[in-house]
């Protein structure tokens, strides 16, 4: 049997000037740093599925758009892998009052205590495990920042 596979969502906004992406930090890590939302793949469930299910949970419903479903990235650890889709946040009415002026989700899951988009220039500490997945994210923003359809 393979090492347990985990997929998320990683949600993109423009707030102003700033870039933005959403991280979490889980309630039940003693680790320093934040993630993204994410968790286990389920018997029967592709990974893109299980993505949409675990940020659905895990966000309270927040309405993204992924990208696009072949773009994703990928981070191969001892004792998981990790798949990260990037998507934009959708402009709906459901998601004026899930955001706060200051970009946190304070209605969500229990197996978080902090869910918030944090500007790309001033990003906290992200777990080793998924360093390679924000460094790529932050790539791919770089590579698409003046196109607006992909990052609103």
């Amino acid at each position: 049997m393979g090492k347990p596979v985990s997929c998320g969502i990683a949600p993109i906004r423009k707030n102003g000037d700033d870039v933005e992406i959403l991280l979490c930090k889980p309630i039940y890590t003693d680790f320093y740093g934040m993630g993204f939302l994410k968790g286990q793949v389920e018997e029967n469930e592709t990974n893109i599925e299980a993505a949409k299910r675990e940020f659905n949970e895990e966000s309270g419903g927040l309405d993204v758009e992924l990208i696009d479903e072949d773009t994703y990235f990928v981070q191969n650890n001892p004792k998981k892998k990790i798949y990260i889709w990037p998507a934009k946040v959708s402009l709906t009415k459901n998601n004026v009052h899930k955001i706060t002026s200051m970009g946190i989700i304070p209605e969500h899951d229990d197996e978080n205590v902090l869910i918030k988009f944090y500007p790309i220039n001033d990003l906290p500490d992200v777990f080793r495990n998924q360093q390679q997945i924000l460094d790529d994210l932050l790539q791919f923003i770089e590579k698409n920042k003046d196109n607006m359809d992909v990052i609103r």
